[in-house]
């Protein structure tokens, strides 16, 4: 998981990676009229979402993501700590799961990529939120492969 978030605390609050919850979100999107026909439901425990509203502005409200702090930080001393173990053993002493967390690593380098791309995403959305029209939802789908 990286970049995790989690859908708005007022319903289930589950957790996820920030690109995977995106295009999950996205999905349910009519690629017609770039609105939510139907409700849109927690992947994991069905809960019900907050509505997004079709025409702008919005409400921050109603923004269905909220950052999951708590996750990140555990999640960065997670991967801190294999890159540290990793670098410290030398690789030719790590078992070759663990070497890929090294500093250069594909996992970590994978897993940075990643972060970095679910916090652009969400940063951009949720700045944009209130006033997104339908068009620029579907591009935001189109854009994010789903």
């Amino acid at each position: 998981m990286a970049c995790p978030y989690s859908l708005h605390a007022r319903h289930c609050g589950h957790t996820f990676c920030a690109t995977c919850i995106l295009k999950w979100f996205f999905s349910r999107l009519h690629r017609g009229c770039g609105g939510w026909h139907e409700s849109v439901d927690c992947p994991v425990c069905r809960s019900a979402l907050y509505c997004t509203p079709d025409l702008p502005p919005r409400s921050d409200f109603t923004f269905p993501f909220i950052p999951n702090r708590t996750m990140d930080g555990a999640l960065q001393g997670l991967v801190n700590g294999l890159t540290n173990a990793t670098d410290k053993q030398g690789s030719t002493a790590v078992p070759n799961a663990l070497a890929d967390w090294c500093e250069e690593g594909h996992a970590r380098q994978e897993w940075i990529r990643r972060d970095k791309t679910g916090r652009t995403e969400m940063t951009s959305l949720a700045n944009k939120w209130a006033n997104l029209q339908s068009l620029d939802f579907v591009k935001l789908r189109e854009r994010l492969g789903v």
